[in-house]
């Protein structure tokens, strides 16, 4: 089993080495278009990896105002509803000129 093994690896090493014949060598390798290829396909994923990060970040931004405005819509619909908001706002939400209501 070990010497059909070792033979197996001798045989592989062999034949995978250019040895001198450099014109065999060149005649099986994959050669400029594969090389331009594989370029192109690498840059097409960084592309699309970037563009999915973008993506992302821009629904994670989105989700955060959404909470945002979840929050500042409870906190409107907690206080007790008055003529003037009860802070001496007007119904504008402004500070009235006057300041805060007496009662």
């Amino acid at each position: 089993m070990f010497t059909a093994l070792t033979a197996g690896v001798q045989i592989l090493a062999d034949s995978s080495t250019p040895g001198d014949d450099n014109a065999q060598y060149y005649a099986h390798s994959p050669g400029a278009w594969a090389f331009f290829t594989l370029l192109g396909i690498g840059i097409v994923v960084v592309l699309l990896c970037a563009d999915m990060v973008r993506r992302m970040r821009r629904v994670r931004y989105r989700a955060e105002i959404a909470a945002k405005l979840d929050a500042e819509e409870a906190e409107l619909l907690a206080r007790p509803h008055t003529a003037e908001g009860g802070d001496g706002r007007g119904p504008s939400g402004r500070v009235s000129p006057a300041g805060p209501a007496t009662p």
